[in-house]
């Protein structure tokens, strides 16, 4: 009977091993799979001029963070003035943390001229989850533009510590950018318009 507890112990002390063993390469893996995204999206902005944020334009929240490098650009690598509906583009920002940071958030607004949010996004929303984060971060964020109508239009960007429903704004930048929608065959009201449509008639007895 001793024995047997004895042989009973060092198999379940064995299976416990072989867990842990699992579980810390697996969460090895996810560390290293976070830090090699986060150097090749830092060595991909270095390939490209990101511009200074301007000055004038304050900050708010915490200050634990700041964005001092911001802009949009398109697959070409080329900052974006005028955007197509539908194109695909970049935006990215160098930030400056003050400490360590657990678990940030990248986001970005998109307003239109008179300051109506059109629409907002950022990494939490995209179930993208970013290393923590240290003295410098490069964040890009990839994204097709809205079917927005023609007109200007300005991006706020901001980074935050928590989670979507329970966050801390660290350093939020408005109108950090502005593009143009260019003008469009018609000037339609509303923020969006259909890309695609089709109208079917039904011909009616009588």
């Amino acid at each position: 009977m001793y024995d047997g507890e004895v042989a009973e112990g060092l198999k379940r002390y064995q299976e416990f091993l072989i867990q842990s063993a699992i579980e810390e390469k697996g969460a090895a893996a996810v560390l290293y799979e976070e830090e090699k995204e986060a150097v090749e999206a830092k060595e991909e902005s270095q390939k490209i001029s990101v511009p200074d944020v301007l000055e004038g334009i304050a900050a708010k929240g915490t200050k634990e963070a700041e964005i001092w490098k911001c802009g949009l650009f398109n697959r070409q690598g080329r900052l974006v003035e005028y955007a197509e509906p539908g194109e695909e583009v970049k935006l990215i920002s160098y930030v400056k943390f003050q400490h360590k940071v657990l678990h940030p958030i990248y986001g970005f607004t998109i307003r239109d001229r008179l300051g109506n949010v059109v629409m907002e996004m950022n990494s939490e929303m995209m179930h993208q989850s970013l290393p923590k984060g240290e003295e410098d971060a490069v964040y890009q964020l990839k994204f097709q533009i809205p079917y927005l109508n023609q007109g200007k239009y300005t991006i706020s960007v901001a980074v935050a510590n928590g989670y979507q429903e329970d966050h801390i704004q660290l350093c939020w930048l408005d109108d950090v950018w502005v593009f143009k929608i260019a003008d469009r065959e018609f000037d339609l009201q509303g923020f969006l318009y259909i890309n695609q449509g089709e109208i079917g008639i039904t011909e009616t007895e009588g």
